[in-house]
């Protein structure tokens, strides 16, 4: 306080901190996790009164520019600083074809295109060494640094590169971290260059078990995207949103990410399973929804 600066109690990615502390207590010490699926409430289509649908045109606008013109736009322009243009058109393709549908058939709460913007967004920036290099690499964390150190050359950063890290931490199991100086920030800023290199057949962090599994959420997401704009005009618009909200469930790393990604496979088999029994079409619907699973996995 008598430095006179400010303290932002919630600074931008404190979120997945917290998430992770969360999940490593639950799982260390046996406590209730709030994202079992026996703990979540059902969900049930609703229908809109006459007295809120008032103003509803003037709402819908309003929520429209807000998607298309302010959030979808910032990740856009994030996902090519991430990756390139083509990524960030990718990611605005998709969801511009969720809002067409939902505008089509939805109820007009547009709560399906927001959720397929912030799940498709997660799943498309994982966080892998170049994400990490260029996080430490960019002016705005050079600046933050020199506002909060005074000799910022000292500083160490603690890191678990796969090629290096290989003994355990005894207590979480996890690769122990290593310790690396300051030259290890050039080391960010030339590797952050490299990053066109991501999921290509040469990309040498791609092989290892983790990446390909992140990729693969991705392309398992696109096709979830799919099944539901397809299933969207039958109504079950509530399932729908949930079943598009199962990435939510993926948090933490390592062991942890592993374990909710355990519980988002089953959350979204469930989901799959409620929407065949909610549908009226019979078995036929019931034997694509099987293949589907099937080429999604």
């Amino acid at each position: 306080l008598t430095t006179g600066r400010s303290l932002n109690i919630a600074p931008p990615g404190y979120q997945d901190a917290y998430d992770s502390l969360r999940d490593l207590m639950n799982q260390r010490h046996g406590w209730a996790d709030p994202m079992e699926l026996e703990r979540a409430q059902e969900v049930r289509d609703t229908i809109e009164a006459p007295t809120r649908a008032h103003g509803r045109d003037e709402l819908h606008a309003w929520i429209l520019d807000q998607i298309s013109v302010g959030l979808i736009e910032d990740r856009a322009s994030r996902l090519i600083a991430y990756q390139d243009a083509a990524y960030a058109q990718r990611y605005l393709d998709l969801v511009g074809k969720v809002k067409e549908a939902d505008e089509a058939h939805g109820p007009g709460t547009f709560r399906l295109t927001q959720t397929v913007s912030d799940m498709l967004f997660k799943l498309m920036a994982y966080k892998d060494e170049y994400e990490v290099a260029r996080l430490y690499s960019d002016l705005a964390f050079k600046e933050k640094i020199a506002q909060r150190f005074e000799d910022p050359k000292k500083l160490k950063v603690h890191l678990a590169p796969p090629f290096l890290a290989h003994r355990k931490d005894p207590k979480t199991g996890r690769p122990q971290k290593i310790a690396f100086g300051p030259w290890i920030f050039s080391a960010f800023s030339f590797l952050a260059k490299l990053k066109g290199m991501r999921g290509k057949w040469y990309d040498p962090f791609g092989r290892t078990a983790e990446r390909k599994t992140e990729r693969a959420l991705i392309s398992q997401y696109e096709g979830d995207i799919a099944e539901i704009l397809k299933r969207l005009p039958e109504g079950h618009y509530g399932l729908l949103v949930e079943l598009a909200r199962v990435p939510d469930l993926i948090r933490g790393f390592g062991p942890i990410k592993d374990d909710n990604i355990e519980k988002a496979t089953e959350k979204r088999r469930v989901l799959l399973e409620q929407l065949d029994r909610s549908n009226d079409g019979g078995s036929d619907n019931k034997t694509g929804t099987k293949e589907f699973l099937a080429a999604a996995e």
